[in-house]
């Protein structure tokens, strides 16, 4: 079995084997920043508790939405759709 790599393979690998060290200095300031960014996003409450979760998804189910006429038109659709698909569908099992 013959193993070669591409040409154009071998030429992007050898690319990628060319990276300069890290810098060590620059990877313990961000390891640092990145510490108290956690700490002081563990400090925040995540959400509230699951009450007023409720109750904000209960208060916004209850606003007004606006009237889009393509979803209207949509919806009118689909009910007509089922109801002559259903029908139709109920007067072919009928008749086997």
């Amino acid at each position: 079995m013959n193993e070669q790599i591409d040409p154009k393979l071998s030429k992007e690998l050898d690319a990628l084997r060319d990276v300069s060290a890290r810098d060590p200095q620059l990877a313990a300031r961000g390891r640092a920043a990145f510490l108290s960014q956690a700490v002081v996003a563990r400090n925040q409450a995540v959400s509230v508790g699951w009450f007023a979760r409720l109750k904000k998804w209960f208060d916004k189910s209850q606003q007004p939405k606006e009237k889009n006429p393509m979803t209207t038109f949509a919806s009118i659709l689909a009910v007509l759709a089922l109801v002559f698909g259903g029908g139709a569908g109920t007067v072919y099992a009928a008749q086997a």
